[in-house]
């Protein structure tokens, strides 16, 4: 396991615990959330944790855990954590992306 796999919420009972813990801060910012992950170019890893501070971790992995386990984001986490991807949410979505690349 690595550094910041430990932060993954991987159960209801993780998910749970950290929404109600973080609820106001959840309402306040999961918008924010969701368009910046949105606004992230499809299937290409980005490096997220890039200038976050290392006490701010374990709640913006938690927030994103909590956005995708609620179907409000796509993403995928890369198996050194230190980077995540936006993946398509359907078919249609994965289709425009591989129309649009130049193979």
């Amino acid at each position: 396991m690595n550094k910041y796999e430990k932060y993954l919420l991987r159960t209801e009972r993780q998910l749970d615990e950290f929404r109600y813990r973080y609820a106001t801060f959840i309402a306040q910012e999961q918008n924010k959330y969701i368009a910046w992950i949105d606004s992230l170019p499809l299937m290409v890893w980005v490096n997220y944790l890039q200038g976050v501070p290392d006490n701010n971790i374990p709640v913006l992995i938690g927030m994103i855990c909590h956005l995708h386990c609620a179907g409000l984001v796509n993403i995928s986490f890369h198996d050194s954590m230190h980077m995540l991807r936006r993946i398509p949410f359907d078919e249609e979505e994965w289709q425009a992306w591989c129309n649009s690349k130049t193979w």
